[in-house]
């Protein structure tokens, strides 16, 4: 198993419409958290709706092993309150 450190962390708000996690040429891997409300996510380059996708919830991690995975991230607000992805972008 390799080793990986984080070296980038941010916050974005999720929205309505499906977006996705920016990173640079330096990512790995990601980790990411879920707070406030849920969210729908798909990385299988599909886009999720408010209906179709993994739920994420408030206070659950997610884990992206991969540059693949981080590019095909996408996700959307799916609750009626105000949603945020804590994001930390990791390499070796």
């Amino acid at each position: 198993m390799r080793s990986v450190s984080g070296y980038h962390f941010y916050q974005v708000e999720a929205t309505d419409n499906p977006l996705s996690i920016l990173h640079d040429s330096q990512a790995e891997c990601a980790f990411i958290t879920v707070s406030g409300g849920y969210i729908r996510y798909r990385y299988d380059s599909g886009e999720p709706t408010t209906l179709e996708g993994h739920i994420a919830q408030d206070g659950l991690g997610i884990k992206l092993d991969n540059i693949s995975q981080i590019d095909k991230f996408r996700f959307i607000n799916a609750s009626d309150r105000p949603t945020f992805l804590a994001i930390t972008l990791e390499k070796s």
